[in-house]
């Protein structure tokens, strides 16, 4: 495994964990029947 798949490894848990952060939060109070993805930005890329 090299450096750079650590680090996308990394950043999956910290966004994973920051979306079920914010689905637990009042912030998402108004969100029904979606797809939240979370993907590290690929389909930005």
């Amino acid at each position: 495994m090299s450096d750079k798949d650590i680090a996308i490894v990394t950043g999956a848990a910290n966004g994973i964990a920051e979306a079920i952060y914010f689905l637990a939060s009042g912030a998402a109070s108004c969100i029904t029947g979606t797809d939240l993805l979370v993907d590290c930005g690929w389909v930005a890329k």
